[in-house]
């Protein structure tokens, strides 16, 4: 099950609305890579949620 699926939004659509390639989500999202605080804020904006969410 996708990271982002308990905000129901795919990949597709959460990278489109936070401006991210999807296979750097994609990594983001598998831990194969970390996405910087830039990253992650525009992330947690797409998402409408406090950044402190993502980056526990």
């Amino acid at each position: 099950m996708s990271r982002w699926a308990a905000f129901f939004v795919g990949v597709p659509e959460l990278s489109e609305k936070a401006g991210i390639s999807k296979p750097y989500l994609s990594q983001i999202e598998t831990g194969k890579r970390q996405g910087t605080l830039e990253t992650m804020a525009a992330i947690a904006k797409a998402l409408a949620v406090p950044l402190d969410v993502l980056v526990e």
